[in-house]
């Protein structure tokens, strides 16, 4: 099954960890692929990914503060091809889905009790 706009797919078989890849289609980016490139379960993660838009880097981090746990996020892109010429209105684009995504999946952690 192809991924939609907005999901994201496993597409390698196995459990999750170094090197794992996935394939989801974004706002604007279009189709991107997506591999687990550091993985520090259950601490850190990095994605490296790429479309024919934009290569990027999301590293997500959780630390403890206060008895609660935080997600902290860092993206690291670089636009490709005519696609340089808007990364100031790229970034915020992908900022904002980003910051959509971790509030599904922080609703979703909540809902579930994880």
């Amino acid at each position: 099954m192809a991924a939609r706009r907005g999901e994201v797919e496993k597409v390698t078989d196995g459990d999750v960890g170094f090197g794992t890849r996935f394939r989801g289609v974004y706002e604007r980016a279009g189709e991107v692929d997506l591999e687990l490139v550091e993985f520090e379960r259950p601490h850190r993660l990095t994605f490296r990914a790429g479309s024919r838009v934009v290569a990027f880097d999301d590293t997500v981090t959780l630390e403890e503060r206060d008895g609660e746990t935080w997600l902290v996020a860092r993206m690291e892109a670089q636009p490709r091809g005519p696609m340089r010429v808007v990364a100031p209105v790229m970034a915020r684009t992908m900022r904002r889905q980003f910051e959509e995504n971790w509030k599904h999946l922080k609703t979703a952690l909540e809902r579930d009790g994880a």
